[in-house]
C-alpha cells in the first residue's frame, strides 16, 4: 500500500504541472525529466533493487564518531622504514611483489597452488614470460627439485615484508624478507617487475651476468671443458679430478648419470663423445621442443656430432640434463632432424629443406 501511495503522489504532481502557462513550456519539461527520474528512482528503491545507502550496517565502522561514515579499506601493510615507489594509482611495485607472496604461501600452506588455477587470483601479477619460465624450470625437475617461486625446498616462515626496492623507469626490483620476528636470519627473495601496459607484473628474475640462450649455453660448458683439460703440460682430466661435478651448465641428472657411468667403466669421454681431444665445439643446429631445447653440436673432427638436451635451471640459466653421441644411431638420426627442423622453422620464416636442397 505505502508503494502505491508514493506512486499516485508524484502522479498527482506530474498533472499539476500541466495548469502552467505555456511560456514556462521548457521548465515543465526539465520538471518532468526530473520528476521520471526520481518516480522510477522511487520504484526500484521500494522493489529493493537499488540499496538506499552505500553501504550496509555490517560495512560501517561501528567507532566511528560520526553517523554514517563507512570506514576506509585497509590498505597493504608494509613497514615504517620500507622504500615505497612513487604511485600513479595503479599497485606499487611493492605491493605487487608483497600481494602475490603473500597469496601464494598462503596457498602453499594449504594446497599445491598451480599458477594456472583461476581460483589463485594473485595470478594478475604475473607476466607471461614469468609463468613461461615456471614452467620451463619444473619441466627439467628431476626428483624432488625445489620451488621455482620461493626459490627453496620449504615454505618460508611468515611475516613476509618489504626490506628494499629500487625502480629505475619501467624496471624494479624488490627483495622481500620472510620470518623475520621467527628467523635468526630471515629468508630474502629478490623479484624483479616491469611496468606492462600500465601496471607491474613479476618477470623473470633479472639476476647479475645475464642469461644465456641453450645454444651459448652448450658452448660455454664446451668452452671451460676444453680450457680445463688444455695441452701438453697443462694437461688435465676433468673426468678423474671430478671438475665436472661443479661445472655451469649441467643439470645435477647429468653429472649423477656420468657419476654412474665412470663407477662402470668408460671406453670414452661421455661429454666429448670420443677417446681423443677435439680442437673444439661449435653449434650446429638447434630447436625448441617445447620446454627442452635441443642443441646439436659438431666438433673439429670430421662426421663428428653430439646432441644436447637442456632444460631451465633456473630463471636465469639452461643446463645440459642429457648428451646422445652421434657414434650412436639414434644420435644421428636426432641430430638429422634436430636440424631440418631447425632449418625449417629456426629463422621464423618457413623454409624447405627438400625444395630449397639444403639437405
Amino acid at each position: 500500500m505505502k508503494h502505491i501511495k508514493i506512486v499516485r503522489s508524484l502522479r498527482k504532481i506530474w498533472k499539476n504541472c500541466d495548469k502552467f502557462n505555456s511560456s514556462k513550456e521548457n521548465i515543465m519539461k526539465s520538471n518532468r525529466i526530473a520528476l521520471l527520474v526520481l518516480l522510477l528512482a522511487a520504484v526500484l528503491i521500494l522493489a529493493g533493487c537499488i540499496p538506499a545507502a552505500a553501504g550496509t550496517i555490517d560495512q560501517l565502522d561501528p567507532t566511528s564518531s560520526t553517523p554514517g561514515e563507512t570506514a576506509p579499506l585497509p590498505a597493504v601493510q608494509l613497514p615504517a622504514d620500507t622504500p615505497v615507489s612513487p604511485s600513479d594509482g595503479a599497485a606499487s611495485p611493492e605491493e605487487v611483489a608483497l600481494g602475490f607472496f603473500s597469496a601464494y604461501v598462503e596457498a602453499s600452506q594449504t594446497r599445491r597452488p598451480a599458477l594456472d588455477d583461476p581460483e589463485l587470483d594473485a595470478q594478475k601479477y604475473l607476466s607471461e614470460d614469468y609463468l613461461l619460465q615456471v614452467a620451463e624450470i619444473k619441466a627439467g625437475f628431476e626428483g624432488a627439485g625445489f620451488d621455482p617461486i620461493l626459490q627453496a625446498q620449504a615454505i618460508p616462515p611468515e611475516p613476509i615484508e618489504v626490506k628494499d626496492s629500487q625502480v629505475d623507469g619501467d624496471q624494479a626490483t624488490v627483495t622481500l624478507q620472510f620470518g623475520r620476528t621467527v628467523l635468526e636470519q630471515p629468508w630474502e627473495r629478490t623479484v624483479s617487475l616491469e611496468k606492462i601496459d600500465g601496471e607491474w607484473k613479476l618477470v623473470p628474475d633479472r639476476l647479475e651476468g645475464g642469461a644465456l640462450d641453450p645454444q651459448a649455453s652448450v658452448q660455454a660448458f664446451y668452452d671451460w671443458y676444453l680450457a680445463y683439460i688444455g695441452t701438453g703440460e697443462q694437461f688435465r682430466n676433468p673426468l678423474a679430478e671430478q671438475a665436472y661435478r661443479a661445472a655451469s651448465y649441467l643439470a645435477p641428472g647429468m653429472v649423477q648419470k656420468v657419476d654412474r657411468m665412470l663407477e662402470d667403466g668408460l671406453p670414452y669421454d661421455p661429454f666429448l663423445c670420443a677417446q681423443d681431444i677435439p680442437a673444439e665445439f661449435t653449434p650446429l643446429a638447434s630447436f625448441y621442443n617445447g620446454a627442452r631445447p635441443v642443441v646439436v653440436m659438431s666438433s673439429s673432427f670430421t662426421g663428428h656430432y653430439l646432441v644436447a638436451d637442456l632444460s631451465r635451471l633456473n630463471f636465469n640459466q639452461w643446463a645440459i640434463n642429457n648428451i646422445t653421441c652421434g657414434s650412436d644411431p639414434a644420435g644421428y638420426v636426432k641430430a638429422f632432424y634436430t636440424w631440418a627442423l631447425d632449418y625449417a622453422l629456426g629463422s621464423g620464416e618457413f623454409h624447405n629443406p627438400l625444395m630449397e636442397n639444403a639437405y
